[in-house]
């Protein structure tokens, strides 16, 4: 009798340590096990959702036509051209020399030095004159103003910032998914350096400005 109520105390007190030493769910945990996975799987899901990127143009060169001292005059050339040649776009690009400000006039997009050299003849047949002078630039990098979703409110923004003296101008970025979106550029340089003087600018005039690969061309 002894040894049985010993041996049933025993068991009771076994049972008793072993609940005790069970961690309660925190409140408002899931205590489900396997709960979790809904979770996992979603952010797998997320994981494996790709977001659309742009598909950069080939546009490394264009002609520089003309350099200017004076903003105004590069401005002109640009409307003449625009009028004579309004297939080819035409931009002005800043850059500071030797202290001094020059409004590069360049023309086109093309893939390779040779394609522009192509291109600068093209240009120089359809105005009528020699492309003697005529210098094929790097232009892919440029000065980045912004963007928007909708080309109405990109070249609203566009003009403001035009006004305010800098060569801005729309660019048609498209997506990989074929969404398009568009862009604000000024100028066009082949390296960081040629771009300072305009980043500069726009720094002075409050504008948030970016360098940046131009990633689609002109939308006029």
């Amino acid at each position: 009798m002894v040894l049985a109520a010993l041996g049933v105390g025993a068991l009771a007190l076994a049972l008793i340590l072993r609940l005790g030493s069970s961690t309660p769910s925190a409140p408002g945990s899931d205590s489900i096990s396997g709960s979790g996975s809904t979770s996992r799987s979603d952010a797998t899901a997320a994981d494996l959702a790709v977001e659309p990127s742009p598909v950069p143009p080939v546009l490394h060169f264009s002609v520089a036509v003309a350099s200017h001292a004076d903003r105004g005059r590069a401005e002109a050339h640009v409307a003449n051209l625009q009028s004579a040649i309004p297939d080819i776009p035409w931009y002005i690009a800043p850059v500071a020399i030797d202290e001094a400000v020059y409004y590069r006039v360049l023309g086109g997009f093309a893939s390779d030095s040779s394609s522009g050299a192509a291109l600068a003849s093209e240009i120089a047949q359809r105005l009528g004159m020699s492309a003697e002078g005529w210098i094929v630039r790097g232009s892919d990098r440029v000065v980045d103003l912004g963007g928007a979703p909708q080309l109405q409110q990109a070249e609203e923004d566009a003009a403001r910032l035009r006004g305010l003296g800098l060569p801005a101008s729309v660019a048609r970025v498209t997506y990989t998914d074929r969404s398009v979106r568009y862009r604000i550029y000024a100028g066009g340089y082949a390296d960081p350096a040629e771009a300072g003087h305009l980043l500069s600018v726009a720094e002075s005039l409050g504008v948030d400005a970016d360098l940046a690969l131009r990633l689609g061309p002109p939308t006029n």
